[in-house]
This record gives C-alpha cells, structure tokens and sequence, in this order.
C-alpha cells in the first residue's frame, strides 16, 4: 500500500510538472509568435513607406521623365529670395489643381490702392494679363506665373491709373499646378508671398473660406498637392510604359 502510495505520488508530481511545463511553453510560443507578427507587421509598414516614398520622390535626370526638385536660394528681403525653376510639367489628362489663399485687412480696416500696389511690387508683384498681378520666379523661361493676386471684391480685376481710389477688405492669391515650380516648393514659395503681403499691408494670411490660415491648413494643403502630384506621376508613369509612347 505504501509503495502504492508513492507511485501515485510521483505520478502525480509527473503530471503537474508536465502540465506547468507544457502552459509555461506554450505562453513562451505564444509571446514569440505575438513578436514575429509584429515585426512582420512594422516589417510590412517599413516597406510600404519606402515603395511609397521613391513613388512620390522627384525623378532625377536620367530618368524618362526627368523632373529635378527646386530649392528655394536664400534672398535678403524677408526670405523672399530668388528661386531656381525646374523643367515645366504638362499636365496629365488635362487635370489641374488650384490653391488659392487670402489676404484680409483686419475689419473694420480696409486695404488702400496705393499700399496694395507698393507691397506688391515690392515682393516682385507685375501688372499685367487679366488686371491683375502676377508673379513669376527669377530664371524662369515659362511664361506661366507662379501665383497670381486679384481682388476680393468681384471681378477681381484693378484698375492700374485709379488704384489711389481703391478700397478692399481683401486680396485673393491663388496658384495653379502643374506650373514653372514643382508643387512642393511653389507652395512654401506662395507662403512666403502671402506672409509678406500680410505683413506690409498689417493684414492677417487666410484660406479660401477667409479663415486666419492655421498649421492644420497648411497641412492639409501639402497633402493635397502631395496627392495631385501622386496622380500626376502614376498617370505619366502609364503614358510613358505604354506601347507605342
């Protein structure tokens, strides 16, 4: 009966140990499978950022499509220097993205003619197509502008011999893409514009809705030309790749 006894014992110490052994193991495998799921995971994430990254890059110069990136040259008004321009783009399917920002006096203020027409020569502003003013980058050979200013009271147009009669809570400045600069620097280069206008004029930066324009905007505007130039370059990516281009 004793020996019984310590059989049954031991069998029963055999059965526990197995028992932590076999919980404690599989908590083991368990954690490791919970790890290499997670490092696929990031591994996959990595990969993606990447592929999308060299998407989205510039192309260099031996490339079919060669566009190079512009870097804006330091100036010395204001950071408003000269701005070295890049091979035109054509846009793709005739698509073509529009970001329009505001200059606002601050009401019950209105900006006077004579001011308008100083500040915007001043930041390299010129009279001309339309009635309004534009804006082309130095060295550039495009006859496009970069941006272009209007008024905010409709039509929109100045009257260059009555600008001392003028009066207007606003000015509208707008760029369209593809344009003379790749999208990217001509929107920290529109940003700059609109910054110095505001400025000298002792208005406020907006969006398009007249809202003071906020780091979230600004955001959302770089995702949004991000995403235009994604479309632009997967569509010339197809052009070029297909039979017969």
């Amino acid at each position: 009966m004793d020996e019984l006894r310590v059989i049954l014992m031991l069998l029963g110490l055999l059965l526990i140990g197995g028992l932590v052994l076999y919980y404690r193991n599989e908590s083991r495998v368990s954690m490791i499978l919970s790890r290499i799921k997670d490092w696929l995971a990031r591994r996959r994430e990595e990969a993606a950022a990447d592929e999308l990254e060299q998407l989205s890059a510039p192309f260099d110069e031996s490339e079919p499509l060669g566009l190079r990136a512009a870097n804006p040259d330091p100036g010395d008004v204001e950071g408003i220097g000269p701005i070295r321009a890049i091979p035109d783009a054509e846009p793709v399917a005739g698509e073509t993205l529009i970001i329009a920002l505001n200059v606002m006096a601050r009401a019950p203020q209105r900006f006077h003619g004579l001011d308008i027409l100083g500040a915007l020569r001043e930041t390299g502003f010129v009279f001309g197509e339309m009635n309004i003013f534009h804006f082309r980058p130095e060295g550039t050979a495009d006859s496009r502008p970069l941006c272009s200013v209007a008024n905010t009271v409709e039509p929109g147009r100045f009257d260059i011999e009555h600008m001392a009669e003028l009066e207007t809570p606003g000015l509208s400045l707008f760029m369209q893409l593809p344009g003379p600069l790749e999208g990217r620097v001509a929107f920290d280069r529109v940003l700059q514009l609109g910054r110095a206008l505001a400025e000298r004029l002792g208005g406020e930066l907006c969006d398009e809705s007249r809202s003071v324009l906020t780091l979230q905007t600004i955001g959302h505007l770089k995702e949004n030309i991000e995403s235009f130039r994604f479309r632009q370059k997967m569509a010339s990516l197809r052009q070029h790749r297909s039979p017969g281009s």
